[in-house]
């Protein structure tokens, strides 16, 4: 928590927190009513075979004002007092769904009323002048913008297959693989918020074991995440231009974004762990649970779409090895400013651990776009590899020895140093040290990668929803029925009072726990993704 942050009065903190309610409920609201628009001109590009042409985003507007309300105030609501929320729990999905059917039904009305005016324009000028041109002069600008009528009957030739750079798609599996493992591991470290709090003892070898796996990567691996996104930016805005390719990367990110939103968090994941651990059920009118990824995904590619655009290529040499530690110092130090003045466990516009780690996303992504545009990746190859891995191990070894002695260091020291090597030069370190390894040794197609290629986007999205609590609740059974669980509160048997009686029990669990999430989730995502159409989107 931030150090500042624990002095403010109760006003501040309540301002605050209409502050933390209205951004999450505007980013939540931004990426649902950019996903409608994209759904309806999916359905009317099928029906018409052209854009509508309307001003639908009058539509977007108001449902995003509508949804804002709803989410804003029931954010409050809920939080101050008992008062019935049964209208939040229908109008929320209700518009989350169906919004993109006002947009539909906008652009119809809108199309046959200029449908008509047009028929009576052509009838009055029938009758008194008939221009052998009239047919051209009326016609749509789709030939003046270089689109041909008649294109959509002409036989097309096949698109072409995209180009694998196969150390990156290895990385991306790799990266899935640890973010589900991680969030396995936060229920036993006792460092990260997890679903449950399994140990009482937090310095037992496993919790610590778990603890270095789980700093080790929450350093680096949703910044490279967003790198590689960005990376594969540029020729593809170019290909494409700028209407088809945000209309391809709002439908890519944002449909499995609202769905998760509002069905698969709030309902699917509530429910299972009703079933599961008797939670609440329902617990909330959404849930983006890891989708805020997507969220930002769809945020970031409108900024490059507007701010940079086609082409857009500033000459940027690949910076050094200490160019690159420079980066990251300093946006390490920015990181831990902000923890000084906010508290860094807040998911601010839905972001987890906002203030700690949002500033390093967007200069990760747009860096990833600037590595493309300049071939850095061809000059990362280039460098010393023992220089990156010497690095890398040293910056841990200050990480780790920051944390031992933390306890004797003032709280403003502790979260500058914090930022600086552990969000800062660490992610930067290990980011290069992973990039570079699978370009030495992981960098061809396997066997499994098509496997796991076509799976990891859907098993990065469902993790939580299913296969991670079969693993948890495997785990309970077992140590329930060797007498090593027990309940702080014995009369009151919940997930926030659970733990481990045997310490030595952790990191086995952990082991368990993580072996059934990833049995269960990567042949499920390859299963959903395979469903005819899901490919479209998944």
């Amino acid at each position: 928590m931030g150090v500042l942050y624990m002095n403010w009065d109760d006003t501040q903190k309540l301002l605050y927190s209409l502050q933390f309610n209205s951004s999450t409920a505007a980013s939540i609201a931004f990426g649902t009513v950019l996903t409608h628009f994209c759904v309806s001109e999916w359905i009317w590009n099928s029906k018409m075979k052209e854009h509508h042409r309307s001003p639908a985003f009058l539509v977007s507007f108001l449902v995003f004002w509508v949804m804002w309300t709803l989410m804003f105030n029931f954010g409050v609501v809920s939080s101050i007092s008992d008062a019935d929320t049964i209208g939040y729990y229908i109008a929320t999905p209700a518009f989350g769904f169906c919004g993109f059917l006002l947009n539909f039904l906008f652009s119809s009305l809108w199309n046959y009323a200029r449908s008509k005016m047009a028929a009576v324009d052509t009838t009055v000028s029938s009758t008194t002048y008939e221009s052998p041109l009239l047919e051209d002069e009326n016609r749509p600008d789709e030939l003046a913008a270089g689109i041909d009528e008649e294109a959509p009957h002409l036989s097309k030739a096949p698109p072409p297959k995209k180009a694998i750079v196969h150390y990156i798609n290895n990385v991306k599996i790799f990266l899935t693989f640890m973010v589900i493992l991680h969030h396995c591991a936060a229920d036993f470290g006792g460092l990260w918020p997890g679903l449950a709090n399994t140990t009482k003892n937090p310095h037992n070898w496993g919790s610590i074991v778990l603890n270095i796996f789980t700093m080790i990567n929450a350093s680096y691996f949703m910044n490279l995440f967003f790198f590689y996104s960005g990376f594969f930016v540029p020729k593809s805005f170019d290909k494409k231009g700028l209407y088809d390719f945000l209309f391809d990367r709002v439908k890519r990110l944002g449909i499995p974004y609202v769905v998760y939103q509002f069905f698969i968090g709030p309902y699917v994941y509530t429910g299972f762990m009703h079933l599961f651990f008797q939670t609440p059920f329902p617990w909330g009118i959404k849930n983006g649970g890891p989708t805020w990824f997507l969220n930002q995904l769809m945020i970031f590619s409108v900024v490059y779409a507007f701010a940079c655009g086609k082409n857009w290529s500033p000459k940027i040499k690949c910076p050094s090895l200490l160019g690159f530690f420079v980066i990251g110092f300093l946006i390490g130090l920015i990181s831990g400013i902000l923890n000084l003045f906010f508290p860094s466990d807040d998911n601010f516009f839905e972001v987890p651990l906002f203030w700690q780690d949002y500033f390093s996303y967007p200069i990760y992504f747009f860096g990833g776009a600037l590595a493309q545009r300049n071939e850095w990746m061809t000059a990362i190859k280039e460098k010393r590899r023992v220089w990156i891995y010497a690095s890398t191990i040293f910056i841990l070894i200050i990480v780790f020895s920051t944390s031992f002695l933390a306890e004797n260091m003032p709280p403003v020291l502790i979260l500058i140093l914090k930022g600086v090597f552990w969000k800062g030069i660490l992610s930067m370190a290990t980011s290069l040290a992973v990039s570079v390894f699978f370009m030495d040794f992981v960098n061809k197609n396997y066997s499994f990668t098509p496997f796991f290629s076509k799976a990891m986007y859907t098993a990065y999205i469902i993790q939580y929803s299913f296969p991670m609590l079969v693993g948890l609740k495997c785990l309970f059974l077992i140590l329930e029925s060797t007498g090593n669980i027990a309940y702080e509160d014995p009369s009151n048997p919940s997930l926030d009072s659970v733990y481990i009686v045997n310490d030595d029990l952790i990191f086995p669990g952990w082991l368990l726990v993580g072996a059934i999430t990833l049995i269960i989730n990567w042949p499920l995502a390859y299963a959903i993704q395979s469903i005819p159409g899901f490919s479209q989107v998944l």
